[in-house]
C-alpha cells in the first residue's frame, strides 16, 4: 500500500498530547517514539528515508506514519520541508480559542516553575503567549501546498464537547479505519498542579537538557510512565492565576480580526470565541 504520513503541527495546549495518545492507539498506524520529533525544523536536508529510519526504525511493516509536534505551526520554513517528503502528507492542526489557549499557556508555565506576580505580567515577560493565538498569519504559510501535501484543520472545542464525535470526524477526514482503533484511556482536559513546583522545574530543566542532547525518547518514556502522576495533581484552586476583567477585554479585541480572517480563509467557526467576545 502507498505510504502516507500524518503529521500535527501544534499549536500546543490544543489537545495535541491527545493526538498523539489517539492516533498511536491504532494498530495500522506507527507512531514515532517521542511525541515531537521536530525533525522538519532542525534538518535542512529533509530525507523521507532517514525520517524513517531515525524516528521509525522498529515499524517499517506499516504504511502509515505519525509524529505530533507543537512547534511546527509557528515555523514559516515547514510547510515547504513538508514539501520535500515525496509519501503523501496529512497535516493536523487543531485549533483553540486562543485566549483560552493563552491562559492554558500561562498556568503551564507556573506549573513548569514560572514564577509571574499576576496573569498580566506573564503577558508582558512572554509576548509570545498572545502571538501564538494569531492563527491566520501562520496559516498563511499553509495557502500553496504540493498536491500531496493537505492540511486538515479541526476546532479543540469539537473535541471537548463531545470526544467520540471528533473521533468520527477525525477518521473520516483521514481516511483512517476506526475498528484498528485500541481501547485507551480519554485525556481530561483538566487543571493540574505541580506536587512541588520546585521538583517540577527541576524535572522541565533536565527534560530541556535531554531534548538539547538529542535524548528524546527518554522523555517520552517519563511521560508515558506514572512519573507524571507523582508531579501533578489534579488542581482545585481556583484562585489560579487569572486575567483580569479588562485583560480579557484586551484580549479578546486583539484576537478579533485575526479569527475573522481564520472563519474567512479557512472556514473554522470561531462563532462561539466571537459570541464571548461579545460578552466581554
Amino acid at each position: 500500500m502507498e505510504r502516507r504520513f500524518l503529521i500535527g503541527i501544534g499549536p500546543g495546549k490544543s489537545g495535541s498530547t491527545w493526538l498523539y495518545t489517539f492516533l498511536r492507539a491504532s494498530t495500522e498506524i506507527s507512531c514515532s517514539k517521542i511525541k515531537e520529533t521536530g525533525y522538519f525544523s532542525s534538518v535542512q536536508n529533509v530525507e523521507e528515508s532517514e525520517y524513517l529510519n531515525v524516528f521509525f526504525p522498529d515499524e517499517k511493516n506499516k504504511n502509515i506514519f505519525c509524529e505530533v509536534s507543537n512547534t511546527y505551526i509557528f515555523d514559516p520554513a515547514a510547510s515547504s520541508q513538508f514539501a520535500k517528503i515525496e509519501s503523501k502528507i496529512d497535516l493536523i492542526t487543531i485549533l483553540r480559542d486562543p485566549v483560552e489557549r493563552a491562559i492554558s499557556h500561562v498556568h503551564q508555565l507556573i506549573r513548569n516553575g514560572e514564577k509571574f506576580d499576576s496573569f498580566e505580567s506573564a503577558l508582558y515577560r512572554r509576548p509570545d503567549i498572545l502571538a501564538r493565538g494569531l492563527y491566520a498569519s501562520y496559516l498563511n504559510n499553509y495557502t500553496d501546498l504540493p498536491a500531496h501535501v493537505t492540511l486538515n484543520v479541526f476546532c479543540f472545542n469539537e473535541l471537548v464537547k463531545n470526544e467520540e464525535k471528533f473521533k468520527q470526524r477525525l477518521c473520516k477526514t483521514l481516511s483512517l479505519n476506526p475498528s484498528a482503533f485500541e481501547d485507551v484511556e480519554s485525556r481530561q482536559f483538566s487543571r493540574s498542579a505541580p506536587r512541588s513546583r520546585l521538583i517540577a522545574a527541576m524535572v522541565k530543566k533536565m527534560a530541556v537538557l535531554f531534548r538539547h542532547v538529542g535524548l528524546t525518547s527518554v522523555i517520552q518514556r517519563v511521560k508515558d510512565s506514572p512519573i507524571p502522576h507523582l508531579l501533578y495533581a489534579p488542581s482545585t484552586d481556583n484562585s489560579e492565576i487569572l486575567p483580569k476583567k479588562e485583560t480579557l477585554v484586551f484580549m479578546r479585541k486583539f484576537f478579533y480580526l485575526a479569527d475573522l480572517e481564520l472563519a474567512r480563509q479557512w472556514g473554522v467557526d470561531v462563532s462561539e470565541w466571537q459570541s464571548q467576545a461579545s460578552d466581554a
